[in-house]
C-alpha cells in the first residue's frame, strides 16, 4: 500500500472516529437518530467491504510481488484507491450532513429563546 493510501486511510479513520463521538453524544442524550440507507451503507462499507479489500489487496500485492507481476500490483492498487475515495467522499458527505442538521436544532434553540423574550 502507498504512502498516499496509508495517510487517506488515517484520515478515514479520523472521520469515522468523529462520526462515532456523534452517534455517542446523541446516545448520551437519550436520542436515537434514525439511520438513513446512505448511513447503512456506509457502515457496511466499513465494517465489511473495507477489511475484506485490504485483506485482498495485501494477498494479491505479497502474490504478485514475489511473481513480479507489476501489472496485477497496479490494477490492485488503483481499485483499492477507488474504493478508498468513494468511502472518504461518503463520511465527508455524513459529515457536512452531520454539521448541518447540530446547526439547524441551533437555529430551532435559538428561535425558541428568543421567541419567549418579553
Amino acid at each position: 500500500m502507498s504512502e498516499q493510501q496509508l495517510r487517506q486511510l488515517k484520515r478515514i479513520d479520523e472521520k469515522v472516529s468523529s462520526y462515532h463521538a456523534y452517534q455517542a453524544a446523541l446516545q448520551t442524550q437519550h436520542k436515537t437518530p434514525a439511520i438513513t440507507e446512505a448511513q447503512f451503507v456506509l457502515n457496511k462499507m466499513l465494517q465489511t467491504r473495507l477489511p475484506e479489500m485490504l485483506a485482498t489487496h495485501y494477498q494479491l500485492t505479497d502474490i504478485n510481488a514475489k511473481n513480479r507481476n507489476n501489472d496485477k500490483r497496479l490494477e490492485a492498487s488503483e481499485l483499492l484507491q477507488s474504493v478508498l475515495d468513494n468511502i472518504e467522499q461518503r463520511l465527508d458527505r455524513l459529515l457536512v450532513q452531520i454539521d448541518e442538521e447540530q446547526l439547524q436544532e441551533l437555529r430551532v434553540m435559538k428561535h425558541y429563546i428568543n421567541s419567549h423574550d418579553s
